[in-house]
């Protein structure tokens, strides 16, 4: 399989929602209406996110189709559907299990992830500061595996403009003991077009949550010293309109190139 680009929570939701196959502007860039939805990202014939819409624009349906075997070029097709009441989400499905978030009000207050054998095996713990951003996520596992944290926890900080600037991954190695933080991820160097990636950046759906009203050109991996041990770069290609329409994305620690193409509705 071809090197992974997602942003995400930690332990065991990887596995549960889709994946993907893997200067200078302002200080605070504005961004274009989104008057478009993304349809479909591809990096490969065979590798590629599929994007469909309830009436009133809600995200129905993901479905990721990726290479597990470069051998033999067979493919994992996965299928995310979307389940909501009341214009809240409520349900997310796949062949690998669910997703249910818990609601007091209108307020995000918990999400559990089940497998396919309704076995629950994940909690998240959703915070929100006072513009709507998501601050922090915590994740819970049910069962306490050997050698494996108790509980994980990312972190995410914001620029003015409304784009996220830092990300961190903490680890809690025993119950009651502090969080440690593992690594960064920073992100800068942002254009002035918009974003349409949002709800795929934390590895789970959240919706109405803005992570990047901009897309970043620049994405640096650092430890927990602050030592940089990987530098990403986004090239980008725009339509008439402005909104991405191919990514070229490059690597300190490898020659590879991947390049994504965007497509809307």
């Amino acid at each position: 399989m071809k090197r992974l680009n997602v942003g995400g929570i930690v332990l065991v939701l990887f596995s549960l929602m889709a994946v993907s196959c893997k200067k200078d502007c302002p200080k605070d860039p504005v961004p274009a209406p989104q008057a478009k939805r993304l349809y479909k990202i591809m990096n490969d014939p065979l590798e590629f996110r599929l994007f469909e819409y309830s009436a009133n624009g809600d995200v129905s349906q993901l479905i990721s189709q990726f290479v597990n075997n470069q051998a033999t070029n067979s493919v994992t097709v996965q299928t995310n559907k979307f389940i909501y009441e009341n214009n809240l989400l409520k349900r997310v499905n796949n062949e690998g299990g669910y997703l249910l978030y818990h609601y007091t009000g209108t307020k995000l207050d918990s999400i559990q992830a089940y497998a396919i054998n309704n076995r629950r095996y994940s909690s998240l713990f959703p915070e929100m500061n006072t513009q709507n951003q998501l601050v922090s996520l915590i994740e819970k596992p049910t069962r306490q595996d050997p050698g494996m944290p108790v509980e994980s926890k990312m972190t995410y900080e914001y620029a003015a403009s409304g784009n996220i600037i830092k990300q961190g991954y903490f680890t809690k190695d025993a119950v009651g003991g502090d969080f440690r933080l593992i690594y960064n991820t920073l992100y800068s160097d942002y254009d002035n077009s918009p974003n349409m990636e949002n709800f795929t950046f934390s590895g789970i759906y959240l919706k109405g949550i803005v992570f990047m009203k901009n897309n970043p050109r620049k994405i640096e991996e650092a430890r927990a010293t602050g030592t940089v041990y990987e530098t990403t770069w986004n090239e980008y290609t725009y339509d008439a309109d402005q909104y991405v329409t191919k990514r070229r994305q490059s690597y300190s620690t490898t020659n590879v190139v991947i390049t994504y193409e965007y497509s809307y509705y």
